[in-house]
């Protein structure tokens, strides 16, 4: 839990580990509040309300050190005649609920736990759930300060239901679906683009500022109320209007990406409500669904789930390391199966590290997942924060690099498109750990030989030259699946699944045939915008490359554009450029300009390659791994495993490997691997630190 300021009161040890305190306003003004605590059992609690909020700043600008409590001087709050320090947010919230029809009892951790007794803090951790579940009310408080706020209300109040009004015209006429820069749509609103593209930017800044939405603790606190109270200084917002409206812009519509410029980091801002809806829905009515096909049991589908919650906390902000474990106990306590004891406890000690608390719930995990998925979230040994961890152990500190492809390729409970163990053993015994050694059950696949430069995360024209060099040494017909090199290429780009994880489209596998146009457009458009950027000088030698490179793959059956047709519409998009530069408008005018094909392709392509590397093996076979692999680095399979993974032997003990991360090998998604002469009798166990 996040640590505040000190207290000059004099905590009362609580009755027993069933009570909880509550605290009251008794007086108030905006110099000095007044509070009473007083303890209650949890069988036998008044109405109150639980109050969310950030314990440091409210507000982060661009480049804030967001993970840092708030470092100015705490206010004083009176409590039985003695003086409470609290954060200048939390004493901004108190004076608001003291000025609100909500006055009555309150929950407030900074102030209903004894922050400095550890032994107090580690059991009421294990009591959130249920003091969340049993509040009349969540109280959101964002903050008292107002900037962007108008914009934000006016979206959600007036906007919001001429959007609904306007979408009810469209569709009795029977037109296409609105577009976000649409003049008759701008016209009805009376509103200049000008204006339009402001009151966005507004809706993107106020979420991108405000910490509360990327805090990990928010995930339980709004996981179990019915009801949810926003409040930003004076104003009252409904949270489900501004999940709609995050809905309808992220999801229902292209609208997103052309309407803002600066978009929100990993899962917080608009993206992040959307997320934190839908797991409080699915924990509602217990629905949570998990990536694990063997999931089979009750209990496995509570090791799944905690998974998934531990995966949508990487992205919040906790002042403590280890709230990112301890902050979705509450929940994961309240979703145990009858009979079930919570196999993880807080621990708050100083002689307690914070590598200890992630590898052994990563342990935990590993040894009663049906399957290996939590090997899946680890990030590069190399960008783990926490000192100490072994590599099998996700730092669960980090915001995930990448999507795991047991998410991109998730079908459902029982319809895993990757099941790369076949028909192998899940029994759960066959795993052992002692200390930071784990020991699973494997083989070696092969060796990795050659691996694709890529100069960043952007998928762009170089890194279109680089995979087409990796293939070029390729065999013409591909040795598993019969397809020819170039097919090969765009399959693997995609992971051969097509479908993005959101909300509840279910990705598809192998990949539709359909899919070849929407490589070749990307591919057109990618190469197009490299001649624009290129001086004439150049242009020459690329022109005679990407001759050469459709000589070729000149037997492919994908067909590559031709130089005349990059040429041309390298000539229409400059000059559509030099338009907008003379005019005096933005890049994402022209951005409208591409096919939405285009777009998908790129989209789809990003979720398998963020974080990622493409690679060729020994075998000749293509794959895309974790952006830390070397040449030499070794594919296997491990048992238990939806996808390969790739090891690296140590340097000082050949008998045992780091693990760099999970693998897509096309072809041997599906246990073909057990398919080779002796690979199944060559099982034996493996050691992974």
């Amino acid at each position: 839990m996040d640590d505040d300021g000190a207290s000059s009161y004099t905590y009362q040890p609580l009755p027993s580990r069933r009570y909880i305190r509550l605290l009251k306003i008794t007086d108030s003004n905006p110099c000095n509040i007044v509070i009473d605590l007083e303890a209650f059992c949890l069988d036998n609690l008044p109405e109150y309300d639980a109050l969310s909020y950030t314990w440091g700043k409210a507000i982060g600008e661009p480049g804030d050190n967001q993970d840092q409590p708030d470092s100015g001087v705490s206010q004083d709050i009176e409590c039985d005649q003695h003086s409470i320090g609290v954060t200048e947010n939390l004493f901004d919230a108190l004076v608001e609920i003291s000025r609100s029809e909500l006055l009555g009892y309150v929950w407030v951790d900074a102030l209903c736990i004894n922050q400095s007794d550890n032994d107090e803090r580690e059991s009421q951790v294990l009591l959130m759930g249920d003091i969340f579940a049993n509040t009349r009310h969540v109280i959101v408080w964002l903050g008292k300060d107002t900037a962007d706020l108008d914009a934000f209300i006016y979206i959600h109040g007036e906007l919001h239901s001429r959007l609904i009004a306007y979408e009810e015209i469209i569709e009795g006429e029977k037109a296409p679906p609105l577009r976000s820069m649409d003049p008759k749509f701008l016209k009805y609103l009376n509103m200049t683009l000008e204006r339009w593209l402001a009151l966005w930017e507004s809706y993107a800044r106020f979420y991108r500022r405000r910490r509360w939405f990327s805090r990990v603790w928010v995930i339980q606190e709004i996981a179990f109320p019915q009801k949810i109270i926003v409040r930003c200084a004076c104003a009252r917002l409904d949270w489900e209007r501004m999940v709609s409206i995050a809905v309808y812009i992220q999801l229902a519509t292209t609208w997103w990406p052309e309407l803002i410029k600066e978009k929100p980091k990993h899962s917080s801002g608009n993206r992040g409500i959307i997320q934190l809806d839908r797991y409080r829905r699915q924990i509602q009515d217990r629905t949570t669904p998990s990536t694990d096909f063997r999931a089979l049991t009750a209990r496995d589908q509570w090791y799944c789930s905690l998974l998934k919650w531990l995966r949508l906390a990487r992205a919040g902000e906790a002042t403590e390391p280890k709230d990112k474990i301890y902050a979705l106990l509450g929940i994961a306590k309240r979703c145990l199966p009858p009979g079930m004891a919570l196999p993880i406890t807080p621990n708050y000690k100083k002689d307690c590290r914070v590598a200890e608390v992630y590898s052994t719930t990563s342990a935990v995990l590993l040894l009663n997942m049906p399957t290996l998925e939590v090997l899946s979230h680890t990030v590069s040994y190399t960008a783990s924060k926490v000192e100490g961890l072994p590599s099998w152990s996700p730092d669960w500190s980090c915001p995930m690099q990448a999507i795991p492809f047991p998410i991109i390729s998730h079908g459902g409970p029982e319809d895993s498109l990757f099941n790369c163990s076949g028909d192998l053993s899940c029994d759960t015994s066959l795993r052992k750990i002692s200390g930071s050694r784990l020991e699973l059950l494997g083989n070696r696949f092969d060796r990795i030989t050659v691996i694709a430069i890529q100069e960043d995360e952007r998928i762009t024209s170089h890194f279109v030259d680089n995979i087409f060099e990796l293939v070029t040494e390729m065999a013409t017909v591909y040795h598993s699946t019969g397809q020819d090199r170039v097919e090969v290429l765009w399959r693997t780009i995609l992971a051969d699944a097509i479908g993005v994880p959101v909300a509840s489209d279910k990705p598809s596998h192998p990949a539709g045939a359909g899919y070849v146009s929407y490589f070749q457009n990307w591919l057109l458009y990618v190469t197009a915008q490299k001649l624009i950027d290129m001086g004439h000088s150049k242009r020459k030698a690329y022109i005679e490359m990407l001759s050469k490179r459709n000589k070729t793959f000149g037997d492919s059956s994908v067909v590559l554009p031709s130089v005349k047709e990059i040429s041309k519409l390298a000539a229409l998009l400059g000059f559509c450029l030099t338009e907008l530069e003379n005019r005096g408008l933005e890049i994402r005018e022209y951005n409208r300009m591409i096919p939405q094909e285009v777009n998908e392709f790129q989209a789809m392509a990003s979720r398998v390659l963020l974080g990622r590397r493409l690679f060729r093996t020994s075998l000749g076979c293509l794959g895309v791994g974790p952006k830390s692999m070397k040449v030499g680095d070794l594919v296997y399979l491990l048992q238990g495993g939806i996808v390969p993974f790739i090891l690296r032997p140590s340097d000082h003990d050949y008998s045992s490997f780091t693990l760099l991360g999970e693998a897509y090998v096309h072809g041997f998604m599906h246990g073909e691997m057990l398919h080779i002469p002796g690979f199944r009798s060559g099982i034996q166990p493996i050691h992974i630190v």
